[in-house]
């Protein structure tokens, strides 16, 4: 009985296998891998890869019949970057399929992105785009921050283009305001880097090349107490500090008012690491602009909720900044009547270790000293921020 069944087994067996191998073969095969990017740029060079973009041509050209249509908007993500940069490029898709394309992040064990110029123009666009919801802006910034070095450098020098700015005061203009907003963008890519040699340096060139106006505008924005939504805390304070020391030690101007609390709390803090950059923005200022920010600064210290904020390190620095727009700052500090008899006897310290004599050094006992004629700028406004200073505190 055995023996008399063996052949029909051995039939359907080969009957199984000749209907199998006539099968066929689904094309979609040849679109499984990994969908990340690599930190190669992508390159479709293969049979597979060649295979996998031509299906996904076929698919996406009967994407009139609603079967062809779902089957590419599920299939498209699934399939590998180089495929899909290779299609992408070819088809030029409209909709989101570039940008989904360009922010389908990292390969397994990949460390950074190789985009292509494609994706970098891609990306930077979408980083300049304002109706951007805040869920969307934050996966485009986090591609573009995976970007290796090049690519990275890519999309900073395409958010950094702006067209000339004549605006004189408020930033108005079309090009000022489109000027302002590639900043920003920028801003969001690099901050959380900015502790890199590489995106610190390149950071400060972005913000050494910014037109006055649209300076001023940055650290108004970054400054307000309400600023952009869609930026992180880090990247608001990251931000602020490089254009509030910018424009301290490049403007003919006093830095914005948005600027003071973050003044005061760079230019008072020694253990922080941008205590030195900020006093070096001090040393090289305009002699109006050190007086208008010694004026804040000692405004901030002479407040009975701040003391502390001239410390030996602070007078030290003091000490070392240029006579024109420090002696009248230190001076007027002295006459108000808010600073304390250690105060005034600390500062009358600095005056002397400057060099200052005679009469020009206001007299031991305070109550002798006539007020200068040139008084201190006048109080904030009501509802304007108060300048906060002590020791602690998370440096931006």
């Amino acid at each position: 009985m055995h023996l008399r069944a063996q052949p029909s087994v051995v039939a359907v067996a080969l009957c199984a296998a000749l209907l199998a191998g006539c099968r066929k073969r689904d094309p979609w095969t040849l679109c499984r891998g990994d969908p990340g990017f690599r930190s190669a740029t992508p390159t479709c060079t293969d049979d597979t890869c060649r295979g996998c973009s031509a299906v996904l041509e076929l698919t996406w050209r009967q994407r009139a019949r609603p079967s062809q249509e779902a089957r590419f908007r599920g299939r498209f993500m699934s399939a590998p970057a180089d495929a899909r940069e290779d299609f992408v490029a070819r088809m030029r898709p409209d909709g989101s399929y570039p940008l989904e394309h360009c922010t389908a992040g990292l390969a397994h064990r990949a460390s950074c992105a190789g985009y292509s110029p494609l994706c970098t123009a891609v990306l930077a666009l979408a980083l300049r785009d304002t109706t951007l919801a805040v869920g969307q802006r934050r996966v485009v910034t986090m591609s573009a921050e995976q970007g290796c070095p090049a690519a990275r450098h890519a999309i900073i020098e395409a958010l950094g283009r702006c067209e000339p700015v004549s605006d004189q005061g408020a930033c108005e203009s079309p090009a000022c305001d489109s000027c302002e907003i590639g900043r920003l963008a920028a801003l969001s890519v690099l901050a959380e880097h900015a502790e890199e040699d590489a995106a610190r340096g390149e950071l400060q060139a972005l913000v050494d090349s910014t037109p006055e106006p649209v300076s001023r505008a940055l650290a108004e924005a970054l400054g307000d107490p309400t600023p952009p939504a869609d930026l992180e805390p880090r990247t608001v304070q990251v931000g602020l500090r490089f254009w509030c020391f910018h424009l301290v030690a490049t403007s003919a101007s006093a830095p914005p008012y948005g600027c003071n609390v973050l003044l005061t709390r760079h230019l008072s803090h020694p253990e922080w690491s941008t205590f030195s950059q900020g006093w070096g923005a001090v040393t090289r200022a305009r002699p109006d602009v050190r007086s208008a920010v010694l004026a804040v600064l000692f405004t901030a210290a002479t407040r009975p909720d701040t003391p502390g904020l001239l410390s030996t390190p602070v007078l030290d620095q003091l000490a070392g900044l240029p006579a024109e727009g420090t002696h009248g700052a230190i001076v007027q500090a002295m006459a108000t009547a808010s600073t304390t008899d250690a105060q005034y006897a600390s500062l009358r310290a600095v005056l002397a270790r400057r060099g200052v004599t005679g009469r020009e050094l206001p007299p031991e006992d305070r109550h002798a000293m006539t007020p200068p004629a040139a008084q201190r700028p006048a109080p904030a406004p009501a509802g304007a921020p108060a300048i906060r200073g002590g020791s602690g505190g998370v440096a931006g």
